[in-house]
């Protein structure tokens, strides 16, 4: 077995057609055939079912897919990292953001690495935190940003920012203070992202805190279908106010203050902790590290930098 062979390999499982992998490789059909057929004889099992649409994996396939797809690409990454040792930082990155803060953020990171790491190929990429951490630990992700803390994630954390949670609902909403207690939303009609999601499970702790029965009505993982809902005045949802930042439907909105106990969740970049991170990883994570405390400190984003002191009681910090 050798790396080309493995290369060819995760390509065709990419494409899933031989043709479509010789084009992006540059190597004729009848050469990739012969090594996935030197690959199969090596393992002593085929790895594709061929068919009149392509190439469908085996299970055994898919097994050899889950444990080298990371690696090769590590490897492709570390061969870019010794080329370019002597100039600027190349190769690929991938960073993985959870929704909410993707929102926000992912635009203007690309815009500066456009600018500013030309000879790096970004790929960002949107999942929930869990989703995130599988795929930083089988090489999928170079670095990700997530829900805190980190204290128990096995992998090396670098806290970012804290930022609070408000209620959102329907403009027409009957709630004439700007901050209510959680109290008040004994009878109220959530809509909320799934179990296990990050947001939710805060929501869950801060309702389990207040003595407040939680109504779920609809369960919705995506941010911006939660809005829309909000907006039709199906219900009320608890976002970050960086999932509204420059939204549309803002006028159909009212954001209430939470309290007894407000909600602060905090945003964290975590990296593998069994590989170091290749220089092009290390210049994103500096780029975004700076992003981000340059948008807290104008103001773009609205939330607290980690190096201070998140607020005190009645606080709930997941």
């Amino acid at each position: 077995m050798d790396f080309k062979q493995l290369q060819i390999f995760t390509m065709v499982c990419e494409t899933g057609s031989l043709c479509k992998a010789s084009d992006r490789l540059w190597i004729s059909q009848p050469a990739l055939t012969r090594h996935i057929k030197l690959l199969e004889h090596e393992i002593g099992q085929a790895l594709f079912i061929r068919t009149g649409r392509g190439m469908r994996l085996t299970e055994a396939g898919a097994e050899l897919k889950a444990r080298v797809s990371g690696l090769v690409e590590q490897l492709e990454n570390a061969v870019d990292e010794v080329r370019a040792s002597s100039s600027r930082p190349s190769g690929k990155v991938v960073l993985g953001i959870v929704p909410s803060i993707n929102y926000l953020l992912a635009s203007r990171i690309v815009v500066r690495a456009a600018r500013e790491l030309p000879d790096i190929r970004l790929c960002i990429v949107e999942g929930f935190s869990s989703t995130l951490i599988d795929w930083l630990h089988r090489g999928d992700a170079d670095a990700i940003i997530i829900y805190g803390p980190g204290a128990d994630l096995h992998l090396r954390v670098r806290e970012m920012v804290y930022e609070e949670l408000f209620l959102i609902a329907p403009a027409s909403a009957q709630f004439d203070e700007e901050e209510i207690p959680f109290s008040y939303l004994a009878d109220r009609q959530l809509v909320l992202p799934r179990r296990p999601n990050g947001l939710r499970s805060q929501v869950e702790a801060a309702f389990e805190k207040a003595g407040v029965a939680l109504r779920v009505k609809y369960e919705i993982d995506s941010f911006h279908v939660l809005k829309a809902l909000v907006a039709a005045e199906v219900g009320c949802t608890i976002l970050p106010f960086s999932a509204l930042d420059q939204d549309k439907s803002l006028a159909k909105l009212k954001i209430i203050k939470l309290t007894k106990p407000n909600i602060m969740r905090q945003i964290v970049m975590a990296l593998p902790s069994d590989r170091a991170d290749t220089r092009a990883t290390e210049a994103v994570v500096a780029l975004v590290e700076d992003e981000v405390r340059r948008m807290v400190d104008c103001g773009e984003w609205k939330a607290i930098a980690s190096a201070a002191a998140p607020p005190a009681e009645p606080s709930l910090i997941e």
